[in-house]
């Protein structure tokens, strides 16, 4: 009996799928919890500042370094769209229940 291969585009199709699934799992909320992580040592810097300066409440610091969990909503991922801060969803799986 011969082996049966998958198509490419099976293959393709199947790839593109879980892609759009991870990123809409990770695509950060309008309003709630978000992970900030900084790319580059300026970032991590100025996350602090931009963070508390766009309305952001500082819950904990995250489970990556220099990374840290927020409570915000739009007003965060603007001020952080032009600086290397990576603005993710915080689930509690990941990230941890917030500390009072």
């Amino acid at each position: 009996m011969a082996a049966r291969f998958f198509s490419p585009w099976i293959v393709l199709q199947t790839g593109g799928i879980v892609t759009a699934l991870t990123a809409l799992a990770f695509a950060p909320p309008a309003s709630g919890r978000m992970l900030l992580v900084p790319v580059t040592a300026r970032a991590a810097s100025d996350l602090i500042p931009l963070a508390v300066g766009a309305g952001g409440l500082l819950l904990q610091s995250g489970p990556l370094p220099r990374s840290y969990v927020v409570m915000g909503d739009a007003r965060l991922a603007a001020a952080t769209s032009g600086h290397a801060i990576v603005t993710l969803a915080a689930p509690p799986a990941g990230c941890g229940e917030p500390t009072a």
